[in-house]
């Protein structure tokens, strides 16, 4: 799978893990994304990690909704990224 595929099927998750509104849902994870792309070519960031982690930033946020573990969103998010991308 090359790199592009690879943002493809974690945009896809991502969308498929944002809540349903305009504040939070996906189309706030965008405005986020194409922030940290402006921002990240200024100061020369890693834009693969950069990339990944706007997408993901959210993830977690119904699942803290459900109440998951009294834990909040950037924690369940870290971990939901930590199972997608299989990074251990």
């Amino acid at each position: 799978m090359n790199e592009h595929d690879i943002f493809l099927e974690i945009r896809e998750f991502a969308s498929n893990n944002s809540e349903k509104n305009d504040i939070h849902g996906f189309s706030h994870v965008e405005r986020v994304y194409d922030m940290c792309v402006e921002i990240g070519k200024k100061l020369e960031a890693n834009m693969v990690v950069l990339k990944l982690s706007a997408l993901l930033h959210d993830v977690g946020r119904i699942k803290e909704m459900m109440g998951e573990n009294g834990k909040n969103h950037a924690e369940i998010s870290a971990e939901m990224a930590v199972d997608l991308l299989n990074v251990n």
